[in-house]
């Protein structure tokens, strides 16, 4: 093996390191993703089965969200910068 070809090799074997890496971080960021949405419709399911919510927001126009209130994401989306 020339020098040349080890240099292509060790290059080859960062890139596929930062390449699995990145792979990683967005299986991760799905599945966070995947469970908040399974909580949030968990809480929208018990929301609408709540006999202490006002009758006005219970049979608004979308069932199960709740006036007034603000949802946002409670895990960040990392998104790689470009290279």
């Amino acid at each position: 093996m020339t020098v040349s070809e080890a240099q292509r090799l060790k290059a080859l074997e960062h890139e596929n390191n930062k390449l699995k890496r990145l792979l990683t971080e967005s299986v991760l960021d799905n599945a966070a993703l995947k469970d908040l949405l399974s909580e949030s419709s968990k809480s929208a399911g018990q929301a609408r089965s709540d006999p202490d919510i006002d009758d006005r927001t219970r049979h608004g126009c979308h069932p199960g969200l709740r006036a007034g209130r603000d949802f946002a994401l409670a895990a960040p989306l990392r998104i790689a910068p470009p290279n």
